[in-house]
């Protein structure tokens, strides 16, 4: 594997956890404010589809 191929799989890695820790961190705010289970499990899955949204959005403009 190239150097540059282990770059690129460690960003897109890293990118992925940041998007599973922000999931995260928004079903917890989302319990601890005392929402029901489907809506902690919501607010958690949009936290992390935002993330990776946002993140997919910038590398195209960089690629770009």
């Amino acid at each position: 594997m190239s150097d540059h191929t282990a770059v690129i799989l460690l960003a897109c890695l890293m990118t992925l956890l940041l998007g599973l820790l922000a999931g995260a961190a928004a079903a917890w705010l989302a319990h601890r404010d005392g929402a029901t289970l489907p809506t902690v499990v919501t607010r958690g899955v949009g936290g992390c589809t935002g993330t990776l949204m946002l993140a997919t959005s910038v590398a195209a403009l960089l690629v770009r």
